[in-house]
């Protein structure tokens, strides 16, 4: 059954990464990849490693949405956490050293993210 259900949700975010659909339709799309690979991903704890690479790409997708109802702080931890978890158990991957690259890139993001929102912490109280 889970694996019917990744399957969906790898068509789901193929079908916004290459059809030709509306910006909404797209992000429509892509919040529902992330969505079933959010749900998929935490409620089966020994899955395929593939699996953690799958959810990461998904969750930076919605961070480039700017979706207001997802919080930016929560997909760059995703993002990197996931990531990690795939290369530590990927080391064949040809693509690892760009992922670990990347992850190097959205650490620095998130540290940004984060000393930004005590900055307006500090503003505010």
């Amino acid at each position: 059954m889970w694996q019917a259900r990744m399957k969906t949700a790898f068509f789901i975010f193929d079908l916004a990464e290459t059809a030709s659909v509306t910006a909404e339709m797209k992000s429509q799309l892509y919040t529902l990849a992330y969505a079933s690979y959010k749900e998929i991903v935490n409620s089966h704890p020994n899955h395929p490693v593939n699996w953690h690479k799958n959810y990461a790409i998904a969750c930076e997708r919605m961070l480039r949405l700017h979706q207001v109802d997802v919080d930016p702080e929560v997909l760059l931890s995703e993002t990197v956490k996931h990531f990690l978890l795939y290369t530590e158990r990927a080391e064949d991957d040809p693509q690892r050293q760009d992922i670990l690259q990347a992850v190097k890139h959205l650490k620095k993001e998130l540290q940004g993210l984060r000393k930004m929102k005590a900055d307006l912490k500090r503003r505010a109280g």
